[in-house]
């Protein structure tokens, strides 16, 4: 058989380049005679975004750490993935042709924030406003399934929505749709997609935890460090959480804008492995907690931004189910009480032997989703099969 994997890869955000070579990963473990291959889609719109971000400011010349980093995320996909010809455009009926044309046996879709509803933020970023092609209106000619999907982040109450003028009709035409948090759960149950075709399927970093840890786990430091990661998006409150930890007595680094070197062969070695060196680590990523979780044995505090999520987002969706919901808070990360976020991962240090570790329920999560999975995709599968 031969898959197609329709996701948000064409990005400098490491986040998602290690979650679309994860779910890779994972659709090729769970079918070893299929061959996988990632659809090669550049929407416009995220190509104009992307721009903005490597030539800012109508810049003639790129930032090079950017592009840099770009080109090192972009080259090690095509080392470990197989790719389709290229697919750039925002033309649905283009879109769908062109995916049809390449007669695969089913597509997954999703690994990532593909179901966006009100863009990101307010910014379309990932496409068009839906239906777009993540939706895989029309006839593909071959069953579409969702693989760890989100509809995250969310600025209004799913439940609110409109079906009509969001396209979400798209949505009934799945095999099986496998939602990454309770936001897109809410969702997918408001436009009465039945119970039977739904299932709870965690990120793909998690799915493939296990040979992610294999090709990637670091051990454990031998000896004791007092090194704090600060691994959060909004730089003012990065710097304040650094300079409070260091006036506490902690050593801190910014994981998230230093620990990235471009001469890196692997620069998702290079983003894993600083996080095996840490005391603890406190962030508003939800990537960088899985990692923390998998290759280091260490609290971590996540701050979820109450201004983006009034609603609850994907971090405290996370923090739930890995059953360190108490290391949450919920934040103004414009004006982080720095102090506060000191105490609490303070407290956190104190108390952690009487806590069990996030590793397990990562595993046992990871087994629960292959469950979910073959569940769900079996019976239409086993069809093609025939």
């Amino acid at each position: 058989m031969r898959f197609g994997l329709l996701t948000y890869h064409h990005v400098v955000n490491i986040g998602s380049v290690l979650q679309t070579w994860a779910a890779v990963k994972f659709l090729e473990h769970q079918f070893p005679n299929a061959v996988v291959e990632i659809i090669d889609y550049v929407p416009e719109i995220s190509k104009h975004y992307n721009q903005t971000l490597i030539w800012p400011q109508g810049r003639k010349l790129p930032v090079v750490q950017a592009y840099l980093r770009q080109q090192a995320f972009h080259k090690f996909l095509r080392k470990h993935c197989r790719f389709t010809s290229p697919l750039s455009c925002d033309s649905l009926e283009e879109g769908i042709d062109t995916i049809a044309s390449f007669h695969f046996d089913a597509v997954f879709v999703g690994s990532d924030t593909v179901f966006q509803l009100d863009g990101y933020f307010g910014h379309c970023i990932a496409g068009p406003k839906p239906p777009n092609l993540y939706f895989l209106p029309g006839d593909i000619g071959c069953p579409k399934f969702a693989l760890a999907a989100s509809c995250d982040p969310l600025t209004v109450n799913p439940t609110s929505l409109n079906l009509s003028d969001n396209g979400l009709e798209a949505l009934q035409d799945f095999s099986a749709i496998g939602y990454r948090d309770t936001n897109t759960k809410k969702l997918l149950q408001h436009v009465a997609i039945p119970e039977g075709r739904i299932g709870f399927l965690p990120d793909p970093t998690i799915l493939s935890c296990h040979g992610i840890t294999e090709t990637y786990g670091v051990p454990y430091p031998i000896e004791e460090t007092n090194l704090v990661g600060v691994y959060i998006g909004n730089p003012a409150a990065t710097s304040r959480t650094i300079a409070q930890l260091n006036a506490s007595g902690y050593e801190t680094i910014d994981l998230l804008r230093n620990t990235f070197w471009p001469s890196f062969a692997d620069p998702i070695a290079a983003y894993i492995q600083p996080f095996a060196k840490l005391k603890g680590l406190v962030t508003d990523r939800f990537h960088g907690t899985i990692i923390s979780q998998l290759v280091g044995n260490y609290p971590v505090l996540g701050l979820e931004d109450v201004g983006r999520y009034p609603h609850g987002g994907k971090l405290a969706d996370l923090y739930q189910r890995l059953g360190i919901q108490d290391a949450l808070l919920r934040v103004e990360l414009g004006r982080l009480d720095t102090e506060h976020v000191v105490r609490e991962l303070t407290g956190l240090f104190e108390h952690t032997a009487d806590k069990p570790l996030a590793k397990d329920k990562i595993h046992k999560m990871s087994v629960q989703g292959e469950q979910t999975f073959v569940k769900m995709c079996a019976p239409t599968l086993r069809q093609l099969s025939r």
